[in-house]
């Protein structure tokens, strides 16, 4: 993990910041760039979603996704990121 997180921070994604409630402990921040390209895909995903409601209809879309949910990891297991203003 910590190679990682070397990695996002070389690249300029993630800072690592003092923790002020554990002075051992480093928090790992999104930086402006990592939160533009959260943006960017949250935007990707929307046009790409309403692109399959138009081609295959409301219900049957509600059913795809609801059917995905299904196979998925709930939600609480999903990484995300603070928000941002």
């Amino acid at each position: 993990m910590g190679e990682l997180i070397d990695d996002l921070e070389r690249l300029g994604y993630v800072r690592r910041e003092a923790d002020s409630s554990d002075r051992r402990a480093k928090l790992v921040v999104p930086t402006d760039a990592a939160l533009e390209v959260t943006d960017i895909v949250h935007e990707f995903n929307g046009r790409m979603e309403a692109a399959y409601r138009e081609l295959v209809g409301e219900e049957a879309y509600r059913t795809l996704r609801a059917a995905l949910r299904a196979i998925s990891p709930r939600d609480e297991m999903q990484p995300r990121l603070p928000p941002h203003p």
